[in-house]
């Protein structure tokens, strides 16, 4: 009898973890395909972010402008430097 009821639980503690591993293995699935809906609702409302496209246009527009402004302070500081340049000579001549 007893040899019975230990093969009896080994066959159930068997099943159970079968079952729960069935379970487990369902239950991710489940999940994973929440998680992917979840993302694919996401993008439909939202699409394509739009700071990806308008960020480069940005960041041209930006690099010209500060080129256009170094530019122009190279100009200033040749303009200023003969003008310091004279100032200086007007000192040391003193």
């Amino acid at each position: 009898r007893r040899t019975l009821a230990a093969q009896s639980a080994k066959r159930e503690i068997g099943l159970t973890k079968t079952l729960f591993e069935k379970e487990h293995e369902v239950l991710s699935n489940e999940m994973f395909s929440l998680a992917n809906r979840c993302q694919t609702e996401i993008l439909k409302a939202v699409g394509e972010p739009a700071q990806a496209s308008r960020l480069a246009d940005l960041q041209v527009a930006v690099q010209l402008r500060l080129e256009g402004l170094d530019k122009r302070v190279d100009s200033m500081q040749m303009v200023e430097f003969p003008r310091g340049f004279i100032a200086f000579l007007l000192i040391v001549r003193w």
